[in-house]
């Protein structure tokens, strides 16, 4: 449900996911908008989302994702049943938009407003 509503979106251009240290092995979806890199869906549903540093340090504080251990610019969430994959939704548009130019304050705003999964 998450891969294809993302991919419904005006200039994301999805792509395979391939397995780190075997490009044989499939592992979930890339998307892109133009050649920025959005984010990607394993297929275990875990979702890492490229944003920047700033951006994660509010995500994390809020709660709202969890960070990515081995990039400093990236957050991660589990998509676990039905009310993960809205927040996953949630996410993605996020990070859409702000590959799509939405101003920084609108950024911020959105996620002093967002609610927590399990609150």
């Amino acid at each position: 449900m998450v891969s294809a509503e993302v991919q419904s979106w005006p200039g994301v251009v999805s792509a395979t996911h391939w397995l780190l240290h075997d490009p044989t092995q499939v592992d979930g979806a890339d998307f892109y908008v133009g050649e920025r890199e959005l984010g990607h869906i394993h297929l275990d549903g875990e979702i890492h989302l490229a944003v920047t540093q700033a951006l994660r340090r509010a995500l994390v504080k809020r709660k709202l994702v969890e960070p990515f251990r081995w990039a400093a610019d990236w957050v991660q969430f589990p998509i676990t049943d039905r009310k993960s994959a809205q927040h996953a939704l949630w996410l993605f548009r996020l990070g859409y938009d702000r590959l799509n130019c939405a101003s920084r304050t609108d950024l911020f705003q959105r996620i002093e407003l967002a609610v927590a999964p399990g609150s």
